[in-house]
């Protein structure tokens, strides 16, 4: 099957030679003539290109999956942090000590 691989994964100006290579061996394998090995060879052609596409298919649906997941979460990151700024926010504000209400009595405490 090193020919059949070869046909498929090979250079295609040498696919007719890479063909008849593997009809050569498959006949002579299977005690089969050539006329039937040739057609052996083009449906063992045929489902490997088929499987090279849906493994495509289904790598490039894996890939657009991933991506969604990939948009999502980094929404969900940049609404939690801007959530976190605000809660940091009204925290510091609600924490803060007004200098105006503190000033003047500090300085009330010198002078008296």
């Amino acid at each position: 099957m090193g020919a059949v691989r070869a046909l498929v994964t090979g250079d295609p100006s040498q696919a007719q030679a890479a063909r008849e290579q593997a009809a050569a061996a498959l006949a002579q394998a299977q005690n089969i003539p050539i006329e039937q090995a040739r057609e052996q060879v083009a449906q063992y052609e045929q489902q490997y290109r088929q499987a090279v596409e849906q493994a495509k298919q289904k790598a490039a649906a894996a890939a657009d999956t991933a991506a969604k997941a990939a948009t999502r979460a980094a929404l969900f990151s940049v609404l939690a942090l801007a959530l976190g700024a605000i809660a940091a926010w009204f925290g510091g504000r609600a924490g803060a000590v007004d200098p105006t209400l503190t000033t003047p009595a500090l300085g009330r405490q010198r002078r008296g």
